[in-house]
């Protein structure tokens, strides 16, 4: 390990606000939105759809996880 690895720090600031989301809950609406960004970010530069398209298909793959939360 190099000397300039060893003097990083990192902001208490920051370590905190990790802290607090670390211990937040999603709710079903914003989970959803997380698999339908991560679907959508793993599809790569050629990718042709839209993220409402994503959303459509994984709502008819999954069924409405909306809908069943409520």
């Amino acid at each position: 390990m190099n000397l300039n690895t060893l003097a990083l720090k990192s902001d208490p600031a920051v370590l905190q606000a990790l802290e607090r989301a670390a211990k937040m809950s999603q709710s079903p609406e914003q989970r959803f939105e997380q698999r339908v960004s991560f679907v959508f970010g793993s599809l790569g530069k050629n990718n042709t759809m839209t993220k409402d398209q994503v959303r459509q298909q994984l709502r008819r793959e999954m069924g409405d996880l909306l809908a069943a939360a409520n």
